[in-house]
């Protein structure tokens, strides 16, 4: 079955299981754990034969190959079983895991996701594929609503269990999605709620959601993301804030509670820690055994429950962004940022000028806590409803914090320099980086690493006065909201 290429969002209802059905579902999730880790090894198993083999390792040393060359890549692929379908073929021949509890699509979902990080690791440039932890499988789908898990007549079917949903009764968006929607698949989704797990689906309909909100401006909008702030430029507007202000700090409360955690951990298990305080390493003659009391586990739950409640808050807070940015324009570019490299440890050990070694740590913490590819990713979904698609720029070819449209060449920028100055006129980088990223001009090359770009240097030139007047109400703005107590991150340097 092709994959269906049709416009979708998804409508969450809520189930309400009675406790035979919690700890059926309970069980289920154990299950796609299990699955999904059976799977893992597989694929493990056969890259590692694919990695040993002579030809496959003179082929990958090779910078260019031709057709024939390619294809015996493919050979070699499928001969050790590396395919989406080879994956499909093993998981059905493992029905004794799954056969009372889970159906033949939703186990065929599971090999997929699987599949999907094996072909980042071999076509591009994802890392080796690992096993999960319970904690981190918080979902299962089907394949659709005629088999498997089945939305119908206001209850959730699927496998023997049948689980009421509801919502609330004023909610338009969802009466009309199912009055006049099709239902592709359901997701069956677990979140943290205080001292246990709440379970909600989700329905992936066909369509665009009802009284979705329509942008009508078709005017370019710069932007400049960073891991934990963003800046925005239009013609009528800019923008400059802290991903996720609104959002609960939870920073403290997560550090008390930590340590509290840790407190109850050594009370807890002494026999696990020497004189020093370090944790005893595991030998033949003692193996660590870890005892968890109901207080401690009562504080889990609190670290648990603050993390879900920050997610939650987050997405909400980048949604109404997302609104408030597509009401200034739907024609957006952003910088094309590889998050996953900016949140790594530096591997290299270096020192500075007074000989003290520098810090490896990066943006990972930032990253995690604003969630700026989330943003990416809920504009990008909000664009494909209006048939449009958000242009990502390569930052190394635009150079756009440091293009200096007035003179046309790179200026001097360390990333210590919040502040640039053309014609003598202070600017902020970030909005300055925002402006030009909104001029630029895109020439699709037949691949996207052969993309080029230019700058439309006589449509800056017209826009430049407009864009420091609405620079400077923006400053003053911020200034005032400093005076008045706001805290800004340094990054801003208001």
């Amino acid at each position: 079955m092709g994959k269906c290429t049709t416009k979708s969002y998804i409508i969450t209802l809520r189930m309400y299981p009675n406790n035979d059905d919690l700890i059926i579902l309970g069980h289920r999730f154990n299950i796609v754990h299990h699955i999904t880790n059976v799977v893992v090894k597989h694929a493990k198993k056969c890259i590692q034969q694919l990695e040993r083999d002579k030809t496959y390792k003179d082929l990958i040393s090779k910078k260019k190959l031709n057709k024939e060359e390619k294809q015996i890549l493919t050979d070699l692929r499928l001969k050790y079983g590396l395919s989406e379908y080879q994956f499909h073929s093993y998981i059905n021949k493992q029905k004794y895991m799954y056969s009372t509890h889970l159906d033949i699509h939703t186990c065929q979902k599971i090999a997929t996701k699987v599949w999907t990080s094996v072909s980042r690791y071999l076509f591009k440039d994802g890392e080796k594929i690992h096993f999960k932890k319970k904690k981190d499988i918080n979902s299962f789908e089907g394949k659709s609503n005629t088999t498997g898990i089945r939305y119908k007549d206001g209850y959730i079917i699927h496998n023997g269990l049948k689980i009421k949903v509801g919502y609330k009764k004023n909610d338009d968006h969802i009466k009309y999605a199912l009055l006049n929607d099709r239902i592709k698949y359901c997701r069956i989704k677990r979140k943290w709620h205080k001292h246990n797990y709440r379970y909600h689906v989700d329905l992936i309909m066909e369509g665009i959601p009802y009284k979705y909100k329509v942008f009508n401006s078709n005017d370019k909008v710069g932007i400049d993301i960073g891991p934990s702030t963003i800046a925005v430029v239009s013609s009528s507007k800019c923008m400059l804030q802290e991903l996720g202000n609104k959002v609960n700090d939870i920073e403290r409360e997560l550090f008390t509670l930590n340590r509290k955690l840790d407190r109850q951990r050594r009370a807890n298990n002494p026999q696990n820690y020497d004189e020093d305080g370090t944790i005893k390493k595991d030998t033949k003659n003692f193996k660590k055994y870890w005892y968890k009391s109901k207080r401690m586990k009562l504080t889990e739950h609190k670290i648990k429950e603050l993390y879900q409640k920050r997610s939650n808050q987050l997405r909400q807070s980048h949604i109404n962004l997302a609104n408030e940015i597509l009401s200034l324009g739907t024609n957006i570019i952003v910088e094309d940022m590889q998050w996953s490299a900016l949140a790594k440890k530096a591997k290299k050990i270096v020192k500075n000028d007074k000989g003290r070694y520098k810090k490896k740590k990066r943006f990972g913490k930032s990253i995690a806590n604003h969630a700026p590819s989330m943003l990416i990713e809920i504009i990008k979904t909000k664009l494909s409803y209006l048939d449009k698609d958000i242009i990502k720029a390569d930052c190394f070819k635009t150079a756009a914090t440091k293009y200096n449209h007035v003179t046309g060449e790179l200026m001097d920028v360390s990333l210590k320099d919040r502040y640039i100055f053309i014609n003598d006129i202070k600017i902020q980088r970030d909005l300055h980086s925002a402006f030009n990223l909104r001029h630029v001009i895109v020439h699709k090359g037949k691949k996207r690493k052969d993309d080029t770009y230019e700058y439309d240097v006589t449509a800056m030139n017209d826009n430049f006065a407009n864009f420091i007047k609405n620079h400077n109400i923006l400053l003053d703005e911020l200034t005032k909201q400093k005076h008045l107590g706001h805290k800004f991150p340094r990054c801003m340097a208001i």
